[in-house]
């Protein structure tokens, strides 16, 4: 079995990404750690919201922590091409792909509270408009041929 020299970039900027949303997760994780463990802290500062329908600051910051890393190396990275610096190209690179791999996992993250959050909840019992079965009935729907 020969093995190759070299990894493939793919694999390299997957697990830079990877790492990225690995560190957002971590931060995430902290955050509920923080929440759970002490109770004395619900109601301040990062655990409120700016507004009733936003989500909470924590996860607001979480998201925002991702965004420097990425933009950053995305102009450092421009830059040093333009230069013809291909080693600091490189690392802008890396930073970039690891901010990438943050915003990934932060941005659905965030979506996905702000949309439960503004969801509103159905009564129990209650229906999906347009569905044929009602909340009494008991037996299937039969269809004859």
């Amino acid at each position: 079995m020969v093995m190759p020299e070299e990894v493939p970039k793919e694999a390299v900027d997957f697990l830079t990404r990877l790492g990225g949303a690995t560190v957002s997760a971590l931060e995430q994780l902290a955050f509920e750690w923080w929440w759970t463990t002490h109770p004395e802290a619900r109601g301040q500062f990062p655990f409120t919201r700016p507004e009733m329908h936003l989500p909470m600051f924590h996860e607001l910051i979480v998201a925002g922590l991702q965004i420097p890393p990425w933009v950053i190396g995305l102009l450092v990275e421009e830059d040093a091409r333009k230069k013809g610096d291909r080693k600091t190209a490189e690392i802008a690179d890396a930073v970039e792909k690891f901010g990438e791999g943050g915003v990934l996992y932060a941005t659905p993250m965030l979506l996905h509270s702000t949309a439960v959050l503004n969801t509103p909840a159905k009564p129990p019992g209650a229906t999906v408009p347009g569905s044929p079965v009602s909340p009494t009935a008991t037996q299937g729907i039969v269809y004859k041929l």
